[in-house]
């Protein structure tokens, strides 16, 4: 049996050994969990946590560690802050992620970790709690405590060397043959001033519109702030995000 020993960060005031531990940890997780894409540097992972500060949620990480003070994983919460646009939907919410390495795992670190969660989530008010896995062992853990599954997510991934081409036209000229009037918009990160508005309204349809099964799961409001925020952290971090979306003839996205 691990015994654990919980360190809450004050992020602008971390440690160079806390950083390392961190960053090693997420590091990790993101080469387990996702063993074909290319993992972001310390660097700019670094960046990415402490721009966290600057969000309309409160951002709480804590690092974990064993006897032997070997860092084992870490664990950060989300809880929205009064200016966020989905405070009053959302503030009964928290938002987890907790992640125990592996070799660390299956002895106890999950179950110890639990009750640090559910008196943060009291303190600030909330009821429930909302996670995501990526690993098997999340999804024996959470089956464990009793959570409920709301859906799984699936990536498909296709190499473009083995696309066939010929196919691609023909599902361009078709699409273009039965909707002549709607036009395809591409920006990159960031999409014309005119279309900022639009486009936020557009992703914070979509996600009030996913499914979630009767079950409460977290509002996401794209406002304009945050996604000019998003983009001005992509391009400093020197990242591309290609975006496409659909624009019908009377300029609705």
């Amino acid at each position: 049996m691990l015994n654990l020993h919980t360190y809450q960060l004050d992020i602008p005031r971390m440690t160079e050994r806390q950083w390392c531990d961190l960053l090693n940890a997420r590091t990790e997780l993101i080469i387990e969990s996702r063993p074909d894409d290319p993992v972001s540097s310390h660097k700019e992972q670094r960046q990415f946590i402490s721009n966290t500060q600057e969000l309309t949620d409160y951002v709480i990480f804590w690092l974990l560690y064993n006897d032997d003070d070997n860092c084992v994983g870490f664990c950060s919460i989300r809880h929205p802050k009064p200016e966020n646009p989905d405070y009053d939907t959302n503030k009964d919410g928290i938002y987890v992620e907790a992640v125990v390495l592996a070799p660390y795992r299956r002895q106890g670190a999950g179950t110890q970790l639990m009750p640090l969660i559910a008196n943060y989530a009291k303190n600030v008010g909330a009821s429930w709690m909302e996670w995501d896995t990526k690993l098997e062992s999340g999804l024996r853990f959470s089956e464990k405590i009793g959570a409920t599954e709301v859906g799984r997510e699936c990536t498909n991934r296709l190499t473009v060397d083995q696309l066939n081409w010929d196919m691609m036209q023909h599902w361009v000229d078709e699409g273009r043959s039965y909707n002549p009037d709607v036009e395809l918009i591409r920006f990159v990160n960031l999409p014309a001033p005119g279309l900022i508005a639009p486009f936020c309204d557009l992703v914070t349809d979509i996600n009030c519109n996913m499914p979630k099964e009767d079950v409460k799961g977290l509002n996401i409001t794209l406002t304009s702030e945050e996604l000019t925020r998003e983009a001005k952290f992509l391009k400093e971090s020197k990242i591309e995000r290609i975006i496409l979306c659909a624009r019908e003839h009377d300029t609705t996205l």
